[in-house]
């Protein structure tokens, strides 16, 4: 691993590494669910298994406190959580009014308990869940108009700009790179590595 620090108005830092200590720390990342965010060269390295990275920062998520309420309240946001963030992105979050009805709980009180307790807002935990989600159908085989599609996308351009936003880099290239990450894995296993 080869580390420069370039010298412009912002500090950056590349690192050179091999395509398994990527998949390596790629896979930790995303094992432990920490959120972070990768910048990658275009411009092709000396050595053909070498990806060149000229960002890769840890997007910082508040930590996780304890509640200060009572298990009931709690049990039932995570019912509630479970109930509309899953695995079906399809429709739209219900309205905050409707949650806190189902809750009976006061709008403020929801939010400052929801924040508590996943360190972020709802609508920053159910895109972050949806933008995660998206990234599993990609790394899967899905074109990014049926992922756009299946995460309740009308135009593909709005999800584009939504998977950007969270991860930095656009669908097409993040499928690209799993495309030549499984394309490694392959080259690998017919060398016996």
């Amino acid at each position: 691993m080869n580390a420069k620090k370039n010298s412009t108005s912002q500090e950056q830092l590349t690192i050179v590494l091999n395509i398994e200590d990527f998949k390596r720390i790629e896979g930790d990342l995303i094992e432990k669910r920490i959120p972070f965010s990768i910048g990658y060269s275009s411009k092709p390295c000396e050595k053909q298994e070498e990806v060149t990275l000229t960002k890769i920062e840890r997007v910082e998520a508040p930590k996780k406190e304890q509640p200060e309420y009572p298990n009931i309240v709690v049990d039932k946001l995570e019912q509630v959580v479970n109930k509309y963030i899953g695995p079906n992105f399809e429709s739209e979050l219900p309205s905050l009014d409707n949650i806190c009805e189902e809750l009976s709980m006061r709008e403020s009180t929801f939010k400052r308990v929801f924040k508590q307790y996943y360190g972020v807002t709802l609508h920053q935990y159910y895109m972050m869940k949806k933008m995660d989600h998206a990234a599993n159908l990609i790394r899967s085989g899905y074109t990014i108009t049926s992922v756009s599609k299946i995460i309740g996308y009308a135009h593909p351009i709005k999800f584009t700009k939504m998977f950007q936003k969270h991860f930095g880099v656009s669908p097409k290239k993040y499928q690209q790179f799993q495309k030549n990450l499984s394309l490694e894995k392959l080259r690998d296993s017919v060398r016996g590595v």
